[in-house]
């Protein structure tokens, strides 16, 4: 299995958030907070859905509203998911 950096998955939110959100990708900001997307929790589950599959473990929706921008999410599943 690949190991998933922190770029990889900012990638993939970012990739997630443009299309979900209808925002174009270079203009996805990592350090705004998903709700200025207007990420709503229906888009959030999708998103935490598919960035489960992309990197093989369980993840709660909640963490979304814990870690409320793709920076921050992306460093807690980083450090407190992939290196458990």
């Amino acid at each position: 299995m690949k190991n998933i950096t922190k770029t990889d998955i900012v990638d993939f939110l970012k990739q997630q958030v443009a299309l979900k959100c209808s925002v174009p990708y270079d203009t996805v900001d990592t350090h705004i907070e998903f709700v200025e997307f207007r990420m709503d929790s229906l888009k959030a589950v999708y998103i935490m859905d598919r960035l489960e599959k992309f990197i093989g473990k369980e993840l709660s929706p909640l963490y979304f509203w814990d870690h409320p921008t793709i920076d921050s999410l992306s460093e807690f599943i980083v450090k407190e998911i992939l290196n458990t």
